[in-house]
């Protein structure tokens, strides 16, 4: 059997249950995690572990195969992950440019909440765009250029 791939509202409603105030819903979605293409799904996985309310002991009991994958690709899933260790990790372990565009499209949306968060709430809007410089060895970097349009 074909093992499913988290696409982006899969993502969202993973993010909601794993943040729930119910355990049930934060074991389910541990066990849907457990069970998708960890290969195809890793960004997305890692942004999870990253974001979601819940910790790493409830990831070890109801996940132990998905923490299990990241130790093989030397994640320490039991630290906090920054969004730097994420685009770190997803270039090593190259993933599809459509998972590096989530992965900054989603580090945008944060950048913006934390902008709102620090009472910039005067501000309408925000642009960020994020750019990858290019590196020989991998076609990318984790060295991004920022800007900030306000």
């Amino acid at each position: 059997m074909k093992k499913q791939v988290v696409d982006n509202q899969q993502y969202e409603s993973l993010l909601s249950m794993l943040d729930s105030k119910n355990d049930q819903d934060k074991v389910l979605g541990l066990v849907t995690i457990e069970n998708v293409d960890f290969n195809k799904s890793l960004t997305k996985i890692l942004l999870l572990r990253k974001k979601a309310d819940i910790s790493f002991d409830m990831w070890k009991e109801h996940a132990p195969k998905t923490i299990r994958k990241l130790k093989s690709i030397e994640v320490d899933p039991s630290k906090n992950l920054k969004y730097k260790d994420v685009l770190e990790i997803i270039i090593k372990q190259k993933q599809s440019e459509e998972d590096i565009q989530f992965f900054l499209d989603d580090f945008s949306k944060h950048l913006h909440t934390t902008i709102k968060d620090l009472g910039f709430d005067f501000i309408e809007n925000t642009e960020i765009e994020i750019k990858l410089k290019h590196n020989d060895k991998t076609g990318i970097s984790s060295e991004g250029i920022q800007e900030l349009n306000v």
